[in-house]
């Protein structure tokens, strides 16, 4: 049974500027990164467990998956059966700041 997905607002806005960024260069590449990265977050309700932890959060709860060079950093909430997606984030940016 999938889980529900929730898109927290920076999540949203991350996933925004990633499409944007890239369209500036080549259009498509954004709108083919965009569907990945949304077909990544609906597999992870899929199978919310399959993320590795986020080292740097030391919370196996806080997972992440990737996509190319994105991490999708994402929260397993096993009680309401919800993926919770915190942020899309380039792994040259360093660590994001998460919210709670």
């Amino acid at each position: 049974m999938a889980y529900g997905i929730f898109w927290s607002p920076i999540a949203v806005q991350d996933l925004r500027e990633i499409c944007e960024f890239i369209s500036h260069d080549n259009p498509v590449a954004a709108q083919r990164m965009g569907e990945g990265l949304i077909k990544q977050a609906e597999t992870m309700a899929l199978f919310p467990q399959s993320g590795c932890m986020v080292p740097e959060k030391q919370n196996p709860l806080i997972r992440k998956t990737i996509v190319g060079s994105y991490r999708i950093i994402y929260q397993v909430d096993e009680t309401k059966k919800l993926v919770a997606l915190a942020r899309i984030w380039h792994s040259a940016r360093g660590t994001p700041e998460l919210l709670h």
